[in-house]
């Protein structure tokens, strides 16, 4: 008789305690080091992405690894978009994007860029854009689920959170964010769960 057997008869005749699923005992906990792990591999990926993307459109041409690989870019898009000089850091980002049309982390930030200076049209084109190049890029699905439920378009912001969280099942700010579009949308029950989750993470 094997120990699966043994268990459950024991607990048939109540000799052995049930396992609780939600006793934090059986929970898995995730170090900053996992969580970390995971987003520097995601990062590589769209990396080594845009790098083949900047090598196919650069046919013959002799270029170096900062032509292919440029950090400084975004570093001062963030900078730029933070010290709310926001026309500045569209300006490089569409600088960029002629460059390499198909960097999706350029798009998510140019779809930022747009919603802060009010142009949600194009936020929203910037948006589905990155997500049709990518559509596992849970960020882009978390910003355009907040545009669509500032919009009180929460049938859409619901979609949007929730493939973001599906995407990226420990991204505490969607869970947040499809709370409040529950709770908004009147599912109470549905945004206590998600507000819940969002706080385990």
């Amino acid at each position: 008789m094997c120990i699966r057997d043994r268990y459950l008869i024991g607990l048939i005749n109540s000799k052995t305690l049930v396992d609780d699923i939600d006793h934090l005992s059986n929970r898995r906990v995730r170090t900053v080091g996992d969580q970390l792990s995971n987003q520097f591999y995601v990062g590589l990926n769209r990396m080594a992405r845009t790098i083949r993307d900047r090598m196919n459109v650069r046919d013959n041409e002799v270029f170096t690894p900062t032509d292919l690989i440029n950090a400084k870019t975004l570093s001062s898009v963030i900078n730029y978009l933070s010290a709310g000089r926001r026309k500045r850091a569209l300006q490089i980002l569409q600088r960029e994007l002629k460059k390499t049309p198909s960097d999706v982390t350029c798009l998510h930030y140019l779809g930022i860029a747009k919603y802060k200076i009010g142009d949600i049209q194009g936020a929203q084109t910037a948006f589905n854009e990155a997500i049709r190049l990518e559509p596992s890029y849970a960020e882009a699905h978390n910003s355009l689920g907040n545009l669509y439920l500032e919009r009180t378009d929460y049938e859409n912001a619901i979609h949007h959170f929730e493939k973001a969280v599906s995407l990226n099942t420990e991204y505490a700010n969607a869970y947040t964010n499809l709370a409040e579009a529950h709770q908004k949308s009147g599912s109470l029950e549905l945004a206590s769960q998600n507000y819940s989750r969002s706080i385990e993470i």
